[in-house]
């Protein structure tokens, strides 16, 4: 039993060291996607009202 349990409980810990590390990676990723969106959507928007305006 201790030779499975060793491997387990080592492989945990590495999961607990690396989680907030991804998560934090995530959560800049997800960060710039949504800069990214709305950067978009103020250009459409721009460009819809410039074509709007030039009737």
């Amino acid at each position: 039993m201790p030779l499975v349990a060793v491997p387990l409980l080592v492989a945990l810990a590495v999961f607990a060291a690396l989680s907030p590390a991804t998560v934090r990676r995530q959560h800049t990723a997800f960060e710039a996607e949504e800069t990214l969106a709305h950067q978009a959507v103020t250009t459409l928007w721009a460009q819809k009202t410039a074509d709007f305006l030039a009737r």
